[in-house]
């Protein structure tokens, strides 16, 4: 039977309680798991009520990084001590759908990647779907203005991930670079139409993807996207732009509704 391990990156301001909502959501496919990688990413300030007992405890390995580094450097030491042949990424807080585990080791059979939608869940109870690229035509138009996957809803094949470098070292943006290296590789991607993952926006949302520093580390990834030759100059430049009013300029509530519109319309 084909198994995957599951890398989860964890960081101070997560809480106890959302680390057992993510492990709770993978328990009736707890099968299909060889091993669960908690990633402490900065575990001199992180708190101690780690969830050491669980019903999944045989299968959790905590990884300890000193100094915090961000998600995606997180996920790489993650992928580094991972055995299977699969990986399968989670960030805390987030639930996996019922079969999300079943479907995509499957989906890896015949693909090197797979990847689909997730549900979004504000403090209002009000829930959208956002929607991943579905087709390799889509997900090159969008991109040059944003990330055509969602992140968190990736399984791949672990030997691929190395290949591939796995995230640079950005706190934001690194999934976006991450999905330039698979098109430019053209990988064999599953685009699978189902919810795979629940998430709860909370009120740090928008304030994660305000700011200077989240603008240098745009900036960045979409310059590296230019040199990959994934988008021209003209595209650069435009994005490079866009970004620089949305995250500099734009106050929070309207960023907050161009998002929530963005996210419905990437087919």
């Amino acid at each position: 039977m084909e198994t995957t391990d599951i890398i989860i990156p964890i960081w101070k301001k997560n809480s106890k309680e959302q680390i057992l909502n993510s492990l709770d959501s993978v328990i009736d496919e707890k099968e299909f798991i060889k091993n669960i990688y908690i990633v402490i990413d900065g575990c001199e300030e992180f708190p101690i009520n780690l969830p050491f007992e669980h019903n999944l405890k045989d299968k959790i390995i905590y990884i300890y990084i000193y100094k915090n580094s961000g998600p995606g450097v997180a996920r790489n030491i993650g992928v580094t001590f991972s055995k299977s042949k699969n990986i399968i990424f989670l960030d805390a807080g987030d639930k996996c759908s019922k079969n999300r585990i079943a479907l995509q080791i499957n989906s890896l059979i015949n693909n090197d990647i797979s990847v689909g939608n997730i549900l979004e869940i504000d403090k209002n109870n009000k829930s959208s779907i956002r929607i991943s690229a579905s087709n390799k035509k889509n997900a090159h138009r969008i991109l040059p203005y944003r990330t055509p996957f969602n992140n968190v809803t990736i399984a791949i094949k672990r030997t691929i991930f190395i290949e591939l470098g796995g995230y640079p070292n950005l706190r934001t943006a690194e999934d976006w670079v991450f999905m330039g290296k698979v098109l430019k590789n053209n990988l064999k991607i599953s685009y699978e139409k189902n919810i795979l993952v629940e998430i709860k926006k909370d009120d740090f949302f928008i304030f994660r993807r305000k700011g200077k520093l989240v603008y240098n580390d745009i900036k960045s990834c979409i310059q590296e996207l230019n040199k990959m030759g994934l988008i021209n100059k003209f595209e650069m430049y435009l994005s490079l732009n866009l970004q620089r009013v949305l995250r500099l300029y734009t106050p929070k509530k309207i960023l907050g509704s161009i998002y929530t519109i963005l996210r419905k319309q990437l087919n």
